[in-house]
Formats: structure tokens, C-alpha cells, sequence
């Protein structure tokens, strides 16, 4: 959910792929108030892609982490990069648009990946592991 009210689902679809969805604030809140689904039209697709390994908010912006897991037998996770999607509602207020990603971390090697991203109000909280282990990094996009 961004500062806005703007909520973000999603799926995997029968590919394998998964789907994010903008959902308007209304929307979202005519869904709560009648205690029924979020209506398959009134969603906005944002994301589309094998690559998404978790997302966050920070402020009216979505966090992307962008990765997967190597092939078996290790099943390792790795991360790609770290992107940054500000989202807004169009002028009649009934869909969601994403604009360009800004990449905010980028991956050089398979050594260092993000295991979780976590929304901080206007800031993303990411846990990190490589070979010196684990912490939590704050970035402000």
C-alpha cells in the first residue's frame, strides 16, 4: 500500500508468472465496505514478469525486487536488481499507472542477495546476505 492509499496484488499465473495489479483507492475501499472481491476490471496491471522475487511500497512509490532461484540442486535465490516504480492514479481517479523503474541497487554478482524488502514509511527497509552474512539496509528512494 503506498502513502496514497493505492494497494498492490498479485499472482502467478498458470505460466508461472507473476502478475501485479494497481487497485485505486476506491476501489479498493467500495471492496472492503461491501465485504466482496476487487472487481477483475477495476485493476490496473503494472508488472508482468518470471523476475519478481518481492515488493514493498515506500512512499507513493512500489519496490521491486527483481531476481529468482538457480536450478536445481541449489535452488540458491539470487537478485538482479532493486527497482523503484512511482505509481499515481490517472486524472479520473479509476486506474493506476506506473512510471519508468529507476534501478536502485543493481546485482554484479550472484554473491550479495536481498532476502526481504520491507516498507519504512517514505524509506524501504532490505535484508541483505552474502558471505559476511545478514543485515538490514535503509534506503531512501
Amino acid at each position: 500500500v503506498t502513502a496514497s492509499g493505492i494497494v498492490v496484488v498479485g499472482y502467478a499465473d498458470a505460466d508461472y508468472k507473476n502478475r501485479l495489479l494497481g487497485v485505486t483507492p476506491a476501489a479498493m475501499t467500495t471492496a472492503m465496505q461491501n465485504k466482496s472481491a476487487i472487481p477483475l476490471a477495476a485493476p490496473s496491471e503494472l508488472i508482468y514478469g518470471d523476475d519478481i522475487a518481492d515488493v514493498s511500497s515506500a512512499g507513493e512509490n512500489l519496490i521491486v525486487v527483481r531476481g529468482g532461484y538457480e536450478p536445481a540442486p541449489s535452488f540458491m535465490p539470487f537478485t538482479k536488481r532493486v527497482e523503484k516504480i512511482p505509481l499515481t492514479q490517472n486524472l479520473g481517479m479509476t486506474a493506476i499507472e506506473a512510471g519508468s523503474p529507476t534501478t536502485l541497487v543493481n546485482a554484479h554478482d550472484s554473491c550479495t542477495h536481498v532476502i526481504f524488502a520491507a516498507n519504512a514509511g517514505a524509506n524501504v527497509l532490505l535484508g541483505v546476505e552474502d558471505k559476511a552474512g545478514r543485515r538490514v539496509i535503509s534506503l531512501s528512494p
